[in-house]
C-alpha cells in the first residue's frame, strides 16, 4: 500500500488536465479531493474516463469554487489501471489537492495495529491505531505516552459522523414514477418459500461455516486490540491545510499540518509554535526559478549535513519539517521533481 498526495494546478479556460492517471496493474481510492480558488472565483469541472469501458462520466460541470472557499468533494472515486480523473478551470485558474491511497503488486505493504480506546497509561508506537470520542486516530511517533488524540502527532482516521434526520418531507407512491409498477410485481409482506422451494439452496447452505467455525473465526481477529497486516485501505483521511501566498513562508504548526507554497519569487522560511514530535509537510511548487532560505528557522539540521535543493521552474519539491523537542528542527527532502 502506497499513499497519493499530490497537488495540480488549472489554468483559466485552459485545456482539460490528467489530474490524476491510475497505474497498470493498480487500483486507486482518491479519498480527499479538494479545489482552491488562489486569485479569484473560478469554475471547477470534473470528469472520470473509464478505461476497460470507454465512456467518460461527468462529475462536475462548472461549479463555482470562491476565494477563501474551498471545494471537498463528498465522495471517494475507485479508479482501476488506466482510468483517468480529468479537470479543468473556467474564469479563474484553480488548485486542485489529491489524496488517497493505491493498492496492488507493486504498491507497497503497511501494517496497523488497532489499539482500541485511548489509555493514556498505553505507549504508543507508529502506525497504532486508537479510538476516542467516537473517532479513529493514527499514531505518527514512536514511544508516545500520555498524550491524547485530537492532539499531535496523533492523525484522524475517521471521524465520528453526526445523527441526520429528515423532517416533513414525504411522497406519495404515485409522485414516484414506475414505483406502483415495482411494487405490484413484489410479493407480499407474508410470502415464503421453504429450503426445498429454492434450487440449490440446500447445498449452498452445506457449504457454509456454523457458528462454532463463526467463533473461531472472530476470536482470531477480535473487534478491537487485533492486528491487521497486508494491503489496508484507509478512507476519510483528515488533514489541516494552509495555502501561503507570500515571499516570507511562516510554518506555524499551530494552524497546520501540510502547507503549500507557490513561489513567485525567492522565498523565507520561518517556523512557529513547534513542539516535540510534531512535524509538518511542505510543497513547495516553483513559478520560476527562485531561490528557497531556510535560515529563519532556528537550530536547524539537514540530513548529510547539506541543505535540500529548491525545484526548478514548473516542478514540485516536498519537504518534512519536524520538531525534536521543541528547540531543535530537521527538514528531509522527500519527494522532487514532481511536474
Amino acid at each position: 500500500m502506497s499513499f497519493i498526495n499530490n497537488t495540480v494546478s488549472l489554468l483559466a479556460g485552459g485545456p482539460q488536465v490528467d489530474l490524476y492517471v491510475c497505474p497498470a496493474d493498480l487500483k486507486v481510492t482518491l479519498s480527499t479531493i479538494n479545489a482552491f480558488a488562489p486569485v479569484s472565483t473560478g469554475r471547477l469541472s470534473l470528469s472520470v474516463f473509464r478505461q476497460a469501458s470507454g465512456q467518460t462520466v461527468p462529475l462536475l460541470a462548472g461549479l463555482s469554487v470562491a476565494l477563501n472557499a474551498p471545494y471537498t468533494h463528498p465522495k471517494p472515486i475507485m479508479l482501476s489501471a488506466g482510468d483517468k480523473l480529468v479537470g479543468s478551470a473556467v474564469d479563474a485558474g484553480l488548485s486542485v489537492d489529491l489524496g488517497g491511497v493505491v493498492s496492488g503488486a507493486s504498491a507497497g505493504t503497511a501494517t496497523l495495529v488497532a489499539r482500541g480506546p485511548f489509555d493514556p497509561q498505553a505507549t504508543y508506537q507508529k502506525l497504532h491505531i486508537a479510538e476516542a470520542s467516537g473517532s479513529s486516530y493514527l499514531c505518527l511517533q514512536d514511544g508516545l505516552t500520555g498524550v491524547a488524540p485530537p492532539s499531535a502527532p496523533w492523525m484522524i482516521l475517521a471521524e465520528k459522523g453526526d445523527e441526520g434526520s429528515v423532517e416533513g418531507h414525504s411522497h406519495a407512491i404515485a409522485d414516484v414514477t414506475g414505483l406502483q409498477g415495482a411494487l405490484d410485481a413484489k410479493a407480499s409482506s407474508g410470502h415464503s418459500h421453504g429450503i426445498a422451494d429454492v434450487t440449490g439452496l440446500s447445498g449452498a447452505l452445506d457449504g457454509k461455516a456454523t457458528s462454532l467455525q463463526g467463533a473461531k473465526a472472530d476470536a482470531a481477529m477480535p473487534k478491537s486490540g487485533g492486528t491487521f497486516s497486508g494491503q489496508v485501505i484507509l478512507k476519510g483521511v483528515t488533514e489541516t491545510r494552509r495555502q501561503i501566498y507570500t515571499f516570507n513562508a511562516e510554518i506555524d504548526f499551530s494552524r497546520a499540518t501540510r502547507f503549500y507554497i507557490n513561489t513567485s519569487g525567492n522565498t523565507a522560511f520561518t517556523v512557529a509554535n513547534g513542539s516535540a514530535g510534531r512535524s509538518a509537510l511542505i510543497r513547495v511548487k516553483a513559478n520560476g526559478d527562485h531561490a528557497l532560505d531556510w535560515s529563519g528557522i532556528p537550530n536547524l539540521q539537514f540530513p548529510g549535513g547539506q541543505a535540500p535543493s529548491a525545484p526548478a521552474s514548473g516542478q514540485t519539491n516536498v519537504y518534512v519539517l519536524e520538531c525534536e523537542d521543541g528547540t531543535n528542527y530537521t527538514l528531509s527532502l522527500v519527494q522532487e521533481g514532481v511536474a
